[in-house]
């Protein structure tokens, strides 16, 4: 009979554990088994700012590697942001305004993810944010929105509820005072 074990690293399940895969040959299988492996979804946070967010052809000339850097923000974490932002800098000198957004964006949607946003979209002056469905939100969390944002009006959805309010602010600012 053949064996393969294979080790893989750590996935991003509550109990990070190794799993160890063996392949073994029908023959040797004396009665069924049920593996059952729980795997936590992470999901992505929707962020839709109006905002230009692209990486300028002036700023990195070559396509290829533009594309890489878009990969690279895509699978980064929010340390790995500030490096890619720190590495540009070095590369290309300061990063243009659409960059900058884009960084930003990209670290917004990792830590709108831990809060439970399920999404963040604006429209015109208005800040749309909706929340996963099972996600609890505290009723200090939802008295400190009210005082903080008088005009605030509650959302509800099948997917989750959420909340919509009027700003004037920097959009970013805004964002930081909702989530502080």
């Amino acid at each position: 009979p053949r064996h393969i074990g294979l080790e893989f690293p750590p996935l991003p399940v509550d109990e990070k554990e190794l799993f160890k895969v063996e392949i073994i040959s029908p023959s040797e299988i004396k009665e069924p088994t049920k593996v059952e492996i729980k795997v936590k979804e992470e999901k992505e946070t929707i962020v839709e700012l109006s905002l230009d967010t692209y990486i300028p052809s002036d700023y990195i000339e070559d396509e290829m590697e533009r594309l890489n850097y878009y990969k690279k923000i895509l699978n980064s974490d929010e340390e790995g942001l500030s490096k890619i932002l720190l590495e540009l800098k070095d590369i290309s000198g300061d990063p243009p305004k659409p960059l900058i957004n884009l960084l930003e964006i990209a670290k917004l949607r990792k830590k709108l993810s831990r809060y439970s946003v399920r999404s963040l979209v604006q429209k015109d002056n208005n800040l749309e944010v909706f929340f996963d469905k099972n996600a609890y939100i505290k009723n200090e969390q939802i008295l400190k929105w009210q005082n903080k944002f008088p005009d605030i009006r509650f959302l509800r959805c099948d997917k989750g509820d959420g909340f919509e309010i009027n700003f004037s602010r920097n959009v970013f600012q805004t964002i930081k005072e909702i989530f502080e």
